[in-house]
């Protein structure tokens, strides 16, 4: 009976069947729990046959506390049911990963040309559905193109996938259609040529018509990596060098480059993106990375909880009762505040044993160069995107390391038992080192904060559980939130006495009095966050409307006059104190409204 899932077919089916519930998991994540159960089928068949389930990998230890820190991030989550079907995509993704990692050599094409297939069903349906009326591309000449095509195409009446998200998942896949290609040529597969061509058109259209210009950096980086390899391999058989020098090289050179720009040019990076063509977009996305590093810095050691960023940043950045951004656009900082700081690291441990993978191995370089690539685009454009974690992509968030872990067996093609196996400790320091970072992290963190960063952690966690409860639900905070805040505030009130000078303390403390209306108590302890974090949007907008309702108009106005919606909610803000019966706090919002025109 093991035979029957040993055999091409069944490797073949169960790749159909992954892949066709993982595109729908890409458009519809609320589906993922459902089309896993699908998807499960084939490991349904493997337990009755006694077949090998899971195969043993070099990254297991990495993918399980990546999972752990998922399951934490569902439990602590002040959404759980968003949390649970977020999830449910990163149970989706260790699935593939280990579907991927059993692949035997014989099948490491047809998984390629899966991916291509992926790729060109993503290009595809965004040519179809993405409104380009209501969400223009970046590049005039694109959008103009985009116009006429819209006008051409059938109408489908379905909400379509954004376009950075589109244009990452694209620059991800990409590599692997090129190799295809090449591949397709050299065996004169003609069918296959035609198939991989006709992939790789969809997948470039969809990304040129993306106007992602993050995501065609990043491809082009990795194509430049993967030829570099290609010459490095060439080389090191002609003068006997070592193949990664030209690659190694390659690199420090572009660093050397890139650094040297960021220190000549005036302004740095923002200024340097700003070249770019399109609309200027790097001061907004500066603003979220350094706002959201803030969060992170409330969450040390659990992380905000599973598909947390829009709450948190709504609440405790804008200050504003609805839904702004779905995830930080960087894979590192929503990595970093959704599953914690050990959680990212576990997810740069898999990022870095995939690179060692593909880079010991000399056989299949063809795939091994177009993982490679693919890698660096990951790794590159998840510093100002995130296509993987964000929303749609998170199934396809470890098949690359699955791919990375699948062409290093098949080397020997023993299986990835019998492979791994007889590498004895090569890899354990991998593990060594997360595990020394992990139980050095947490002691350490606690110990230099006094144990403050625990509490305050805890406290902003329960406040959140509280306070985001039915976000987004468009309307401020009232003081009935009060008792259920009294945990809160414990927590909060002893982290303040460990260490008087925690931040989140003393923001979280600031805002639970103003929502007490005891303004003065709030002003002092929103100014003591302001002297630790001068530019934390949060907190200069939470005091200097405080300072409004104080009669320090003057002061607020110096807060509020960089933050844009200011004025039109204090006009809100007059209303609705009127409607509060407090009279006098709608005459100071009236007042400051006047003065910030």
């Amino acid at each position: 009976m093991p035979r029957l899932t040993e055999g091409r077919g069944f490797e073949t089916a169960e790749l159909t069947l992954v892949f066709i519930c993982a595109a729908f998991c890409t458009l519809r994540p609320s589906l993922g729990g459902w089309m896993l159960l699908v998807a499960l089928l084939p490991l349904i068949v493997r337990l009755v046959t006694r077949s090998q389930v899971f195969p043993s990998t070099p990254l297991d230890f990495f993918i399980f506390a990546l999972m752990g820190f998922a399951f934490l991030g569902v439990w602590i989550a002040y959404n759980p049911r968003a949390a649970l079907a977020k999830f449910w995509l990163i149970v989706w993704s260790v699935y593939l990963f280990y579907v991927l990692a059993r692949l035997k050599s014989w099948s490491l094409w047809r998984a390629v040309a899966f991916l291509s297939a992926f790729g060109a069903f993503i290009g595809l349906f965004f040519l179809l559905t993405h409104d380009w009326a209501a969400q223009p591309a970046d590049l005039w000449a694109i959008n103009r193109l985009a116009t006429t095509w819209m006008a051409l195409r059938p109408r489908l009446a379905i909400s379509g996938l954004h376009p950075n998200q589109v244009g990452g998942l694209l620059a991800i896949l990409a590599p692997f259609t090129l190799a295809l290609v090449i591949q397709s040529r050299r065996e004169r597969d003609i069918a296959m040529l035609a198939y991989s061509l006709t992939s790789g058109l969809f997948i470039l259209a969809g990304l040129f018509f993306s106007s992602s210009r993050a995501a065609w950096a990043a491809l082009m980086a990795g194509l430049a990596l993967w030829g570099l390899w290609g010459v490095g391999g060439w080389l090191s058989r002609k003068l006997r060098i070592h193949p990664l020098l030209m690659p190694a090289a390659g690199a420090a050179i572009a660093v050397a480059l890139a650094l040297g720009l960021v220190a000549l040019q005036p302004g740095g990076v923002t200024a340097i993106v700003n070249r770019l063509p399109g609309p200027d977009s790097s001061l907004s996305r500066m603003e979220i990375y350094r706002n959201t590093s803030g969060l992170i810095g409330d969450f040390l050691f659990t992380g905000g909880g599973l598909a947390a960023f829009p709450g948190l940043y709504s609440q405790y950045i804008m200050l504003v009762p609805v839904y702004l951004f779905g995830y930080a656009h960087q894979l590192y900082l929503d990595l970093a505040l959704e599953l914690s700081v050990p959680g990212l690291s576990a997810f740069v441990c898999i990022l870095m044993v995939s690179f060692w993978l593909i880079l010991r191995r000399g056989r299949h370089r063809l795939l091994l160069g177009s993982a490679l690539a693919s890698l660096l685009v990951i790794s590159l454009h998840g510093l100002v995107d995130d296509p993987l974690l964000g929303e749609a992509g998170t199934p396809l968030l470890l098949f690359l390391p699955g791919m990375a872990v699948a062409i290093d067996q098949s080397v020997s093609d023993r299986g990835v038992v019998a492979a791994w196996a007889g590498r004895g400790t090569n890899g354990l320091w991998g593990w060594v080192a997360f595990a020394s970072f992990v139980l050095i992290y947490y002691p350490a963190t606690f110990i230099l904060t006094r144990g403050a960063a625990w509490y305050a952690n805890l406290g902003a966690l329960n406040m959140a559980g509280v306070e985001l409860r039915d976000f987004p639900s468009g309307q401020w905070n009232r003081s009935e939130n009060m008792p259920a805040l009294a945990p809160a505030q414990a927590y909060i009130e002893r982290a303040l006495e460990l260490a008087p000078q925690n931040f989140t303390a003393h923001y979280r403390l600031g805002l639970i009095d103003y929502l007490r209306r005891d303004f003065s108590a709030a002003a002092h302890h929103l100014e003591q966050a302001r002297l630790l974090r001068p530019l934390h949007r949060g907190v200069r907008k939470a005091l200097g409307y405080t300072l409004v309702w104080l009669e320090q108009y003057a002061q607020a106005r110096q807060l509020l006059q960089p933050i844009p919606e200011a004025r039109s909610e204090m006009e809100v803000y007059a209303w609705w104190w009127s409607a509060q019966v407090r009279s006098d706090l709608s005459e100071h919002a009236n007042r400051m409204a006047e003065i910030l025109k």
